[in-house]
């Protein structure tokens, strides 16, 4: 089956003069989430002594609301920039072997649906040996819904074999799948950020405590889009979603 590639920066579409998507894409132009606050690049390499996490997805499979439960919850993980955008970084023609060295922070890449050489592929394996992978899941058909609206199209056939040529990418790491359902619930990403400590080592969360999650308020969600964009570490909330809405 031919491979569907997915562009590295994609944007929906805005109608109507004074549409919600129109508004929303002007608020993304004014408050970039490409910014040295929130993303290397453009800002620097991350570092720290904790394993980096590799969060490895399909576009629109729950990708940022995974990285934000880490954010919210992991604290040791929260730092200027919040994250690495592993695609972003070897198309603008950065070396790959510079990010050999970092730590404390979360690596973000969309590996299966990129024309990665073997060169970057196998750092990306460097790194996760040193760390954890995560992929999230999601409904393939769920997924086609969100891409569309990105301006892509994608079969469901071929998203399901993105996700299991991903698995396979990863398959000696001992990956940990992530439905999508799975952020979005306290109880669930609760034993889900057990499970993250306990592999990387971390101390438990303090007794009683629920974690962070994006929740279902837009206004509210917006609101921490905007403070996280300007604020980057030292929003109160994370939320580093592409778009602006949730």
């Amino acid at each position: 089956m031919e491979r569907e590639v997915v562009p590295v920066h994609c944007a929906s579409s805005a109608s109507g003069f004074l549409s919600l998507r129109r508004l929303q894409s002007a608020a993304a132009r004014l408050f970039p989430h490409q910014n040295a606050r929130t993303v290397c690049p453009p800002g620097p390499i991350p570092t720290g002594p904790l394993p980096p996490i590799i969060v490895s997805s399909l576009m629109r499979s729950g990708t940022h609301l995974t990285m934000d439960l880490l954010l919210n919850n992991l604290p040791g993980y929260r730092q200027n920039p919040l994250f690495i955008d592993y695609d972003t970084y070897v198309y603008e023609g950065f070396s790959p072997s510079a990010l050999l060295g970092t730590g404390s922070t979360i690596i973000k890449t969309h590996i299966i649906q990129r024309p990665f050489t073997a060169t970057s592929a196998g750092i990306l394996h460097q790194l996760g040996r040193r760390g954890l992978v995560i992929i999230p899941e999601r409904d393939p058909a769920k997924i086609m819904a969100s891409m569309s609206r990105f301006g892509y199209r994608a079969s469901e056939a071929g998203i399901l074999l993105q996700h299991t040529r991903q698995l396979e990418f990863w398959e000696s790491f001992d990956p940990m799948v992530v439905p999508f359902d799975d952020v979005l619930d306290p109880q669930k990403s609760a034993v889900l950020l057990r499970r993250v400590r306990e592999r990387l080592g971390l101390p438990a969360a303090p007794s009683g405590q629920f974690p962070v999650v994006a929740g279902s308020s837009r206004p509210l969600n917006l609101w921490r889009k905007l403070r996280t964009r300007l604020q980057g570490a030292a929003a109160p909330a994370i939320n580093t979603t592409v778009g602006f809405k949730l």
